[in-house]
């Protein structure tokens, strides 16, 4: 299986650059497959709700600065998007 390398920070400072992005933690987390995936906690600035549109321009924000590979769709996803709102 080939190991594809994403660095946590990098996810942050994209998602620092999204609008709808007050802050983001990023972080790995062990899977039995992939060996890690990438996890992304975002608080939402006052205005955006979290939604499943709100999750679709992060990810098309994320994947106009990441390679394709970084930015894919769950399950198999690199990044998953869970909103609070602050």
């Amino acid at each position: 299986m080939l190991a594809e390398n994403i660095s946590p920070l990098e996810v942050e400072q994209v998602l620092a650059e999204a609008p709808a992005v007050q802050e983001s933690v990023v972080v790995g987390t062990p899977h039995a497959m992939w060996g890690e995936e990438v996890f992304a906690w975002v608080v939402l600035n006052r205005g955006y709700e979290p939604s499943k549109a709100t999750e679709e321009s992060l990810r098309t924000h994320a994947a106009n600065y990441l390679a394709d590979y970084k930015v894919s769709d769950p399950p198999r996803g690199a990044v998953v998007y869970l909103f609070r709102i602050r």
